[in-house]
Order: C-alpha cells, then structure tokens, then sequence
C-alpha cells in the first residue's frame, strides 16, 4: 500500500500586536486676527470645526495674535482632535499662520 503522507493546514500567522498607544499631543494653532470681527468669527469657527472634525486623542488651542495687545489662548478641555499632516494643510488654507505639537 503506498505510504499515505497527511498533510496539515498551517495556521495563519498571529497578527503582530497593536503598537503601543502614543502619547497625546497639543495642537496649538496660532493664527492673527484680521481686524474684521465678522470675518475673525468665521475663521476662528472655521478652524474650530476642523480640528474638532478629526476625532482623536490630541488636544488642541487656538493662540489668536492681535497687533501690539498679548496673544489670547484659547483652549478647548472637553474636545480633541487627530493631528495629520494633511489636518495642518487644512488649517493653514483658512487661515493658520503656525501649526506647533
């Protein structure tokens, strides 16, 4: 009788763990008010909703420049954001004059 050879489906490999969590990061957006008050609202809502658009673990700021007058902060405790490269080229098209992690 011909010597029979049984053949056994190798398991897939274990797929390689996840990488470990990163830490998270602040995204702070500095960015210089216009002088327009209407037009300083739109861009400050702009770039809020772009930040907040991206859902992730990274938190963010708004620093606003104002002429001659201290830089105002505004931060955001109960949102955050995912920072990409592609959310900094976003942010700067409307009006980000720096993206800083």
């Amino acid at each position: 009788s011909p010597s029979s050879i049984r053949m056994r489906k190798r398991s897939p490999p274990a797929p390689p763990p996840p990488p470990p969590p990163s830490q998270p990061r602040t995204v702070r957006v500095i960015w210089r008010r216009s002088g327009d008050p209407q037009r300083d609202i739109e861009t400050l809502r702009r770039l809020h909703a772009l930040l907040t658009k991206q859902a992730g673990g990274d938190r963010f700021l708004i620093r606003m420049l104002d002429g001659d007058r201290p830089p105002v902060e505004l931060a955001f405790p109960d949102a955050a954001t995912h920072y990409t490269p592609e959310l900094e080229e976003h942010l700067r098209a409307v009006g980000a004059v720096e993206v800083e992690l």
